[in-house]
């Protein structure tokens, strides 16, 4: 991919990406995907996961300078580093006695809430380190959580080793 022949004006849009951690490579559909997302020149609202889509995605927007991007994290540093240009959205986590992922959930909520509609990079069979079957349970809460709130959520996922794309609205 060849970085953008210009960056166009920053749209009022924004779209949340959200994924699965194990992710390595994206497919040629998703690139597409994220090019045409640049070339409308739409704020990314991205999380700060070191491996997976969030790794990935940063890394892809690095290399094309695209400069929209949000990181949203729950520590004082990303898990990546990001580009310069990029903002960086710490969130503070209710206080009590949460769990790693349940402080995760607060974050992605604010990343839903800011998301105008979301993109979904979704591995939905795999198998996990014991051979029992397993699925993205953020990724698929992220979905719905974007539907809940009525807003679309294109989603990504492989089945039967070939990558498949399903728009989704919500219905009322």
């Amino acid at each position: 991919m060849q970085e953008l022949s210009f960056i166009p004006k920053q749209s009022e849009k924004q779209v949340f990406l959200s994924g699965s951690r194990s992710f390595v490579a994206l497919t040629d559909e998703v690139y597409e995907s994220l090019q045409k997302i640049m070339q409308q020149g739409l704020g990314i609202v991205l999380g700060d996961a070191s491996q997976g889509i969030d790794a990935v995605v940063a890394q892809f927007l690095r290399h094309m300078q695209y400069p929209y991007v949000t990181v949203y994290t729950l520590s004082a540093r990303a898990g990546f580093k990001p580009d310069k240009r990029w903002q960086v959205q710490r969130i503070k986590a209710a206080q009590g006695n949460f769990t790693d992922q349940e402080r995760h959930m607060q974050k992605d909520r604010q990343m839903g809430d800011v998301a105008d509609w979301g993109l979904a990079i979704f591995d939905p069979i795999s198998l996990n380190r014991y051979g029992n079957l397993q699925v993205s349970a953020g990724t698929l809460r992220n979905t719905i959580q974007l539907l809940l709130r009525h807003k679309t959520v294109k989603l990504f996922y492989i089945f039967e080793q070939a990558a498949k794309c399903h728009e989704f609205k919500a219905a009322i």
